[in-house]
């Protein structure tokens, strides 16, 4: 029946278990601190809305519409401030729930005042994700709360309604570009939105230069038709955990060549990537006596967890010095492009493996069916 099937993908297709649900809440956070960096350019960074004129502010419909104005400058300090605090809580495992649902909706109110902007980014699951696994109960093993009993029992049916986000938020992506007219083999969409970003917004580094002097309009097409085909096949992959693997890595992929090409960053996806591409339960495994003894010194740890967290508030990621080393013209930073070519490696050797157990199957399947 397919009411079975659905309760299958939901609570069946992406199983994870408690210490792997802990190790990824860890992940996100130290993610979110180091590499994000709330508080800090060119990411999180709510505080510089506090300082323009009310001419700028054109919210889109919802919940922004009942603000007249951006607000103070010391009230967007405040969120950054509090989302740094909250979050070393959520890395503690202190009242998980709250501290969850709290993250996301304090980065909701940052990204919703820089939406009033009038262009709205798509980072919008790094806000989703700890709202999401709030419900998942990811505080449930390698935390204060476990420590104190004070945990419910692991769920895995939000993982598959991040699968589920994640997939409509790729297929809203790709379909306006089919309605579009990205198909028709006579214009070449990559291309012109290539020429606007190196010449109108002087994206010019890295291979951009390269793909400049390409000049053969079957390059062009196919990079039309695959954007298509990969952004609308994400709500199609999320029915089986293999496939959804499998398309994570495609997506790193994806967007380590829109870097190379147009110079523009998508890091704020990788958190939720990495929940499908990165075996958690087996790394939990491996770093199980970590975990334990860490959980046994909370008390000890907690004033430097929050201490370092208050630092990152103050000073920045201090990866942000490899900007200095690797400057770039455009608005790229070199971390950016050091954290995506970290996860490139990863994916690559997904994509292999399924290519190569897809291949196998294949051959499998006609094996059977040859005549003898």
């Amino acid at each position: 029946m397919m009411r079975d099937r659905i309760d299958r993908w939901i609570f069946d297709t992406f199983g994870i278990s408690a210490h792997g649900l802990a190790l990824y809440r860890v992940f996100y956070v130290l993610f979110v601190l180091v590499i994000i960096s709330p508080g800090h350019k060119p990411f999180l960074y709510f505080s510089v809305y506090g300082t323009l004129p009310s001419d700028f502010y054109f919210p889109p419909p919802g919940p922004m519409m009942l603000f007249p104005d951006f607000p103070p400058f010391f009230f967007l300090k405040g969120v950054e401030l509090f989302l740094v605090i909250v979050l070393g809580c959520l890395l503690m495992g202190w009242k998980t729930r709250f501290m969850s649902i709290a993250t996301g909706l304090l980065i909701l109110t940052g990204n919703g005042f820089a939406y009033s902007m009038g262009k709205i980014n798509h980072d919008l699951l790094l806000a989703a994700i700890p709202i999401v696994m709030a419900f998942s109960n990811w505080g449930s093993s390698w935390s204060m709360d476990a420590v104190s009993g004070k945990t419910r029992r692991p769920e895995v049916w939000p993982v598959a309604l991040l699968a589920l986000m994640l997939g409509f938020m790729m297929f809203t992506a790709g379909f306006p570009k089919l309605l579009g007219g990205w198909l028709d083999i006579n214009t070449h969409a990559t291309y012109g939105h290539f020429i606007k970003q190196y010449f109108v917004n002087e994206r010019q580094d890295l291979l951009s230069g390269l793909f400049l002097d390409i000049d053969n309009r079957v390059f062009w097409e196919s990079l039309d038709w695959a954007t298509v085909i990969f952004e609308i096949g994400f709500l199609f992959a999320i029915l089986r955990a293999p496939v959804m693997r499998f398309w994570c890595a495609l997506a790193i992929l994806f967007h380590f060549m829109v870097m190379m090409m147009l110079n523009i960053s998508f890091i704020s996806n990788l958190p939720v990537y990495s929940i499908f591409l990165i075996n958690w339960d087996e790394l939990a495994a491996r770093l199980q006596g970590v975990g334990s003894l860490i959980e046994g010194k909370y008390r000890l740890t907690a004033p430097f967890v929050l201490c370092g967290a208050m630092l990152l508030y103050l000073y920045g990621t201090p990866l942000f010095f490899l900007d200095t080393l690797f400057r770039l013209e455009s608005d790229l930073l070199a971390l950016e492009l050091l954290v995506l070519m970290a996860f490139l490696p990863l994916a690559l050797n997904r994509i292999a493996a399924g290519t190569v157990a897809t291949v196998n199957v294949a051959m499998s399947s006609w094996q059977k069916k040859a005549p003898e």
